[in-house]
């Protein structure tokens, strides 16, 4: 990990807290920003589990979780995305979605979901897969998070 002085870090945290501000949040754009900039910080609202920093890097979690955590936590910046894959009616975009692997269960879910995906993102090539139905690949692509 890269070290900077408490400068970089201010910066960081005053660009974070500007991007997610109540105001920011109420256009699609100022979502967007606000979901780039804090996305490093999904680790430190994760559940215990391979996604989870919260014990292993308490002091960023400490400084930006307070700025980023109830706004990962809360389905604003999130909603969009998942009506998006509601009205396509993909499943496994629900259940692979950052919110939802960031939760055991949600991983458990998504591990589950896509147990039959594992040839679409085999070093392999796509053989096994494609062969039987070429938009297979194409729906279990939110597989790709694991």
């Amino acid at each position: 990990q890269m070290r900077s002085g408490m400068g970089g870090s201010d910066r960081i945290a005053k660009e974070m807290s500007e991007a997610c501000s109540a105001e920011s949040l109420r256009a699609e754009a100022g979502i967007a920003k606000c979901r780039e900039k804090c996305e490093p910080v999904w680790c430190c609202v994760a559940d215990e589990g391979p996604f989870s920093c919260r014990d292993s890097s308490p002091l960023f979690c400490g400084r930006y979780s307070p700025i980023c955590g109830p706004i990962l936590m809360s389905d604003v910046l999130y909603e969009s995305e998942y009506e998006d894959l509601r009205d396509r009616g993909d499943s496994v975009g629900i259940v692979c979605s950052m919110k939802s692997v960031m939760t055991a269960a949600g991983l458990e879910a998504c591990e589950e979901a896509c147990s039959s995906a594992g040839c679409c993102f085999d070093d392999g090539g796509l053989r096994g897969c494609e062969d039987n139905d070429p938009s297979f690949c194409d729906e279990m692509k939110a597989c790709a998070i694991l």
